[in-house]
């Protein structure tokens, strides 16, 4: 799935924080998350047969909520759940509204809700 979260790390000078940046994403930063979810999903399919603990992100509680976001935007998502609908409409927004697509994805994370 396709988000964007802005990640801060801390600027220390003399011991102590002076100031936080935002992470900057480039190709590369791009890349290396491409790399590390293949190697997630590849080790995943070697445990498959193997007694092993998962992290499984669940159908959205609150597809509902998701729907009436994405028809804020002016996007339009089934009425049940539908990863591929989904990515597609956050693609569409990252291209449409850069600037505030990590906010966007936020709400998405919020509204997706945690893995168990």
């Amino acid at each position: 799935m396709n988000l964007d979260t802005n990640e801060v790390h801390p600027v220390i000078l003399n011991d102590e924080v002076v100031d936080v940046q935002k992470q900057s994403r480039n190709h590369a930063t791009e890349l290396i998350e491409d790399f590390m979810i293949a190697a997630n999903e590849m080790v995943a399919r070697k445990l498959e047969p193997v007694s092993s603990l998962r992290r499984i992100v669940k159908t959205p509680e609150r597809w509902d909520r998701i729907v009436q976001l994405a028809a804020s935007l002016g996007g339009h998502l089934p009425g049940e759940p539908d990863s591929k609908a989904l990515n597609d409409f956050l693609l569409q927004r990252k291209a449409a509204d850069p600037v505030h697509f990590a906010d966007l994805s936020l709400a998405m994370v919020k509204l997706i809700g945690p893995g168990e």
